[in-house]
């Protein structure tokens, strides 16, 4: 008889583990039945021992997974599904409103014998109107209601098995309901964007300072608490900046390369232009380069602005139309006051 060698004990050893990992992973990708076998072969060597051995493991269904190894001669071909999709799915997951509150939607697809309904998890603020079932395609219309307390609020529906989540801010006494941008500030709000400047108020006609500019940006993003960097990067910006971490995070992340051509400050209590508004926040959205356009659009931004191509971004995914009513000029020098911050931010990153 043919003894195995160590070479082939090994090889034993890994396609058993192989189809152990196999039943572990099996649940996660959803897989609900078939079968997997090992065919061993013992393939003769010099001398009457066995210098090598094959295995192959095969799955019977699913996707077509493989690996192989030249040391212990083994392949292994396994089986998964592909994650089940759901029936329905919604086609947005949030929506955000002012403390004035307002009516909102949300809009399901799927198949007509897909059912489902459409139940508030706090009616006392969120009200399901109509769509509360259905099958297939189908609109839930809801409605919130006012927010008169100090703080940010935030709901949840229940829809087809899946949560969608309201965000609802607060008013500030310096933003009447009747103001520009009043929805905007509301949403940059409740999204945990702002905190306002101060004794309740939102001080929409300050301009925004970069070390400002730096907060609202990464919180946009979702992070409310970068790190704390292990030393100093601007010299103008020491640790007991209260906007430190976020200053040097815009920085990490490549978004700001500072004010000076050394790149050793940052210049934080300077006010942003709107020129580099837009580059600040393309770059918050992952754009480093955008494209040259065809054509000058604004009659003060030349091809020879450093933020030409930003700019012109900026305007063709609607976040800017300019700062005049005929859409002719943008305005570069001008400084960003907060109230048109809240309002670039909330159709920048669909707050």
């Amino acid at each position: 008889m043919k003894t195995r060698t160590g070479k082939d004990a090994r090889s034993v050893i890994a396609a058993i583990c192989f189809l152990f990992l196999l039943a572990l992973v099996r649940p996660a990708f959803g897989q609900s039945g078939g079968g997997f076998t090992i065919n061993l072969s013992v393939v003769p060597g010099g001398g009457g021992a066995s210098t090598s051995a094959t295995f192959h493991v095969e799955g019977s269904i699913g996707q077509h997974l493989a690996d192989s190894s030249t040391g212990g001669n083994y392949s292994l071909d396994g089986g998964f599904w592909n994650a089940a999709s759901p029936c329905l799915t919604l086609a947005r997951m949030y929506q955000s409103f002012p403390a004035s509150g307002g009516a909102g939607s949300i809009n399901l697809s799927g198949l007509s014998a897909c059912g489902w309904t459409a139940v508030s998890n706090n009616p006392s603020f969120i009200t399901i109107n109509s769509g509360s079932s259905g099958g297939g395609d189908g609109v839930v219309q809801f409605s919130v209601a006012a927010n008169a307390g100090t703080s940010i609020r935030n709901g949840t529906i229940t829809v087809a098995g899946q949560i969608f989540t309201v965000h609802q801010g607060i008013d500030f006494l310096d933003v009447p309901v009747n103001h520009l941008f009043y929805t905007e500030i509301g949403k940059l709000s409740a999204r945990g964007v702002t905190l306002g400047c101060g004794n309740g108020n939102f001080c929409p006609n300050d301009p925004v300072t970069r070390e400002q500019m730096a907060a609202f940006i990464i919180r946009a993003t979702g992070v409310f608490d970068p790190p704390t960097p292990p030393g100093q990067r601007f010299t103008d910006v020491p640790p007991e900046n209260v906007f430190y971490n976020f200053i040097d995070r815009l920085a990490e992340l490549q978004i700001t390369l500072g004010c000076t051509p050394d790149h050793l400050m940052y210049c934080p209590s300077d006010p942003v232009k709107r020129e580099q508004m837009a580059a600040f926040i393309l770059r918050g959205l992952g754009e480093f380069n955008p494209p040259a356009p065809a054509s000058q659009r604004f009659g003060d931004v030349p091809p020879q602005n450093v933020f030409y191509n930003f700019i012109d971004r900026l305007a063709v995914v609607q976040i800017t139309l300019g700062c005049t009513p005929d859409h002719l000029l943008y305005c570069p020098n001008d400084s960003v006051t907060r109230a048109q911050m809240a309002a670039f931010l909330v159709r920048a990153f669909r707050l």
